[in-house]
């Protein structure tokens, strides 16, 4: 009795609930971006740059589901390069790319791409370039309230 009891509330809880809104397809959203940058070093004192990109941000109302974001990188150095590094980020936490596929994301969220170059001390002449081909695609919906 008690089992039957159990199951008949949670049915008919489940019947009474309701979501928040529907969703209504909006659009495609397909971001490429080449961000090629480069430093040199000509003081001899070493030298970092940190360039932030805001790839996208969900606009309010809105849900967006990740479908794909990718980078291609190639470095060539002359000189010394000490780090050449970049990362995807979502609300500013570091995300590794192949996780980020597949995810919904609500409005105001925003998904970067960091990157970091350095070049070490007392290479006069050296200079690092960091050529960044960014992919990124999702499809954003509208929620329409009920």
């Amino acid at each position: 009795m008690k089992k039957l009891l159990i199951i008949l509330t949670i049915t008919l809880f489940t019947f009474s609930s309701q979501a928040q809104g529907t969703l209504q397809f909006n659009q495609v959203v397909t971001i490429m971006n080449d961000t090629t940058f480069s430093i040199s070093e000509y003081n001899g004192s070493g030298s970092s740059y940190v360039y932030n990109f805001n790839l996208y941000t969900v606009p309010p109302n809105k849900v967006a589901k990740l479908i794909k974001i990718d980078n291609v990188t190639s470095t060539n150095a002359s000189g010394s390069c000490l780090s050449n590094i970049f990362q995807f980020t979502l609300n500013n936490v570091n995300i590794d790319p192949d996780k980020l596929s597949g995810i919904w994301v609500k409005g105001g969220d925003q998904m970067k791409f960091d990157a970091y170059q350095e070049i070490g001390q007392h290479i006069y002449g050296s200079s690092c370039v960091q050529n960044n081909h960014i992919f990124l695609s999702l499809i954003e919906y509208n929620i329409i309230p009920e």
